[in-house]
C-alpha cells in the first residue's frame, strides 16, 4: 500500500497525515483519559502533584516530525510504529523527593518502554523525566487508552519539578522561539553567553530544589527510613486466622464511612489479616484503637483527589494511630499495591507530627495530662477530666456530647469512659477538630477564669479557663 490516500485541494496528502488526522478524536480522549490515570495513581500512593496535565498532539506538530530527516533519509519511515508522543502528559510536583516518587509510581505501575532525562546527555541545565509507556494491564479497562494503543505503540510521559519546569520553560523560550525573543539575531558570542547563563541559572534551581526538599522534611517531621519497629508484639503472621469475618468488617466500615465506596473482596481479605497482625479480633478492638484519631483530618492531610474506597480510610487511620508499628504489621501481607510499604512511608509522611497537636498547660491541670500531645478527640476527653476536679458534674454535662447514659445516637460513636468519684460518663467520639474544640470551649466557660488551665494547639495557645480566648 503506498502512502497516499486522498487529493484535498489539488495537493496528494500522505497517508499516515490522513491517519493521524482522523485519530484526533482518538488522540484528544486518550489525552484526558491519561491524566485521569495518572491523577489516580499518584492519589492511590498520597503523592499530590502541582499539576497533571497531558495533550493530544498537532497534526501541524506531527506533519512537521514525521518530515524531520536524518543524514537525508526521514527520521521516521512509519510515523504510526515510531512517533510515540501522540499523546503525552507532564506532571509537576514540588520537590526532587516527590519527583522520585512519581517517577517509581510510573516505573512500578506502567512499565515503561524507556526512561531517562535529556539532560544528561545535553549537559546544558535540562533536567526532566522523560518515559516512553505501552499498553499493558494498567491501561486494562480504559477504552480511550485502548482505542489509541490499538493505533499508536507508546505515549510519553514526563515528570519535573516546579523549578526544573519554570527553568525549561524559559529556555525553550529564548532559544526555540527566535521571532518572539531574537535568540537568532544574537551574535554568536551573546548567544553562548545566553547558554553560559542558563548552566549558571541551571545550578540555582538545584539550590531551589534542594531547598525546597528541607522545607519538606522539616513539614513532614524528616524523612523516613527503613522500617526498623520491634515487632514482638505484633502476632505472628504464619497461620494468622483473622477473628474479624469480612461481613462484619463490611457492616462496620459502612457505618464509619458511608460516603466511601465499596472495595474489592480482595482488600477487605487483607486488611483483615493486618487487623490479626496487630492484635485486633473484634469490631469494638477497632472502635477503641481509633477512637483518638481524627478521621476527618487524617482525609485532608492526604488530600485525596478521588473518592477513597472504605478500605484506604480504614487504612489511613489505622496508619495514624499506630504509626511505625502498622509498618511492621504490614512488613509480610500480601496486598494488591505494589511496593506497599514503601507507599505506606510515603503516606505516613503526610500524617506524622499533625495528629496529636493538642496539649493541655498549667497548674490546675492533672499532673498526668500535662505535656501530652492529644488529638482533638483526645484534647476534649482530657477536658472533660480536667471539668470533673472543678466542676460540680452537671456543670460538665453537654446536651449530645457529654451524658451520663448512652443517649447520643449512633452518629456519635460514643464512648463510655470511668472518671475519678466512681464517675462514668458516655462522651461523643465522632469528632472533628472544629467541633472538638468548639465543646472545649463550653467547657472551658464553666470554669473559673482564677484558673491557670490552657489548651495549646500546634504551640498557640487558643483557650484559658474563664472563656478568655488567646486568638
Amino acid at each position: 500500500m503506498t502512502d497516499v490516500n486522498i487529493d484535498w485541494s489539488g495537493e496528494v496528502v500522505p497517508r499516515h497525515l490522513w491517519l493521524f488526522a482522523r485519530d484526533h478524536t482518538t488522540t484528544r480522549e486518550a489525552a484526558v483519559d491519561l491524566s485521569r490515570k495518572i491523577s489516580e495513581m499518584l492519589n492511590n500512593v498520597a503523592i499530590v502533584p502541582f499539576s497533571v496535565d497531558s495533550r493530544a498532539k498537532s497534526l501541524s506538530s506531527y506533519e512537521a516530525k514525521t518530515s524531520v530527516r536524518d543524514d537525508g533519509a526521514l527520521k521516521y519511515p512509519n510515523p504510526r510504529g515510531q512517533i510515540q508522543d501522540c499523546v503525552a502528559a507532564r506532571v509537576l510536583v514540588f520537590t526532587s523527593a516527590d519527583k522520585e516518587k512519581v517517577c517509581q509510581v510510573i516505573r512500578t505501575g506502567m512499565g515503561p518502554a524507556e526512561d531517562r532525562d535529556p539532560g544528561e546527555s545535553k549537559l546544558n541545565g535540562y533536567s526532566s523525566r522523560h518515559f516512553i509507556v505501552g499498553a499493558g494491564t494498567w491501561s486494562v479497562g480504559s477504552s480511550p487508552l485502548a482505542a489509541y494503543f490499538e493505533a499508536y505503540t507508546g505515549l510519553e510521559i514526563q515528570v519535573r519539578t516546579i523549578a526544573e519546569h519554570a527553568w525549561a520553560e524559559y529556555e525553550h523560550h529564548v532559544r526555540f522561539k527566535p521571532l518572539s525573543s531574537g535568540f537568532g539575531d544574537l551574535s554568536p558570542g551573546d548567544r553562548r553567553l545566553v547558554e553560559v547563563l542558563f548552566v549558571e541559572a541551571a545550578g540555582f534551581r538545584q539550590e531551589m530544589d534542594r531547598r525546597f526538599e528541607r522545607i519538606e522534611q522539616v513539614m513532614t517531621q524528616a524523612p523516613i527510613g527503613q522500617v526498623d519497629v520491634a515487632v514482638g508484639s505484633l502476632v505472628p503472621s504464619t497461620g494468622i486466622d483473622a477473628a474479624i469475618g469480612i461481613g462484619e468488617l463490611q457492616a462496620w466500615l459502612d457505618v464509619r464511612y458511608p460516603k466511601s465506596p465499596m472495595s474489592t473482596s480482595a482488600a477487605y481479605s487483607w486488611i483483615t489479616e493486618i487487623l490479626a497482625r496487630l492484635g485486633i479480633s473484634t469490631i469494638s478492638a477497632i472502635d477503641e484503637q481509633l477512637d483518638t484519631v481524627d478521621s476527618d483530618h487524617v482525609a485532608v492531610l492526604m488530600a485525596y483527589k478521588f473518592p477513597p474506597s472504605q478500605v484506604r480510610r480504614l487504612d489511613d487511620d489505622l496508619l495514624a494511630a499506630f504509626g511505625d508499628t502498622y509498618l511492621a504489621a504490614n512488613l509480610d501481607v500480601q496486598s494488591d499495591e505494589p511496593n506497599r510499604i514503601q507507599i505506606l512511608q510515603w503516606r505516613l509522611g503526610r500524617i506524622r507530627g499533625k495528629i496529636r497537636v493538642y496539649d493541655l498547660l498549667g497548674t490546675d491541670v492533672p499532673a498526668h495530662l500535662r505535656q501530652v500531645d492529644f488529638s482533638g478527640a483526645q484534647a476534649f476527653r482530657a477536658v472533660v477530666e480536667t471539668a470533673l476536679t472543678k466542676l460540680p458534674l452537671e456543670s460538665v454535662l453537654i446536651p449530645g456530647a457529654v451524658s451520663e447514659i448512652d443517649d447520643l445516637g449512633s452518629s456519635a460513636r460514643a464512648v463510655r469512659r470511668s472518671f475519678t468519684n466512681n464517675i462514668d460518663l458516655w462522651l461523643h467520639n465522632n469528632l472533628s477538630r472544629d467541633f472538638a474544640e468548639s465543646l472545649i470551649r463550653q467547657l472551658f466557660d464553666m470554669l473559673p477564669r482564677s484558673l491557670d488551665i490552657s489548651l495549646v494547639k500546634a504551640g498557640d495557645v487558643i483557650d484559658r479557663a474563664g472563656g478568655c480566648d488567646a486568638s
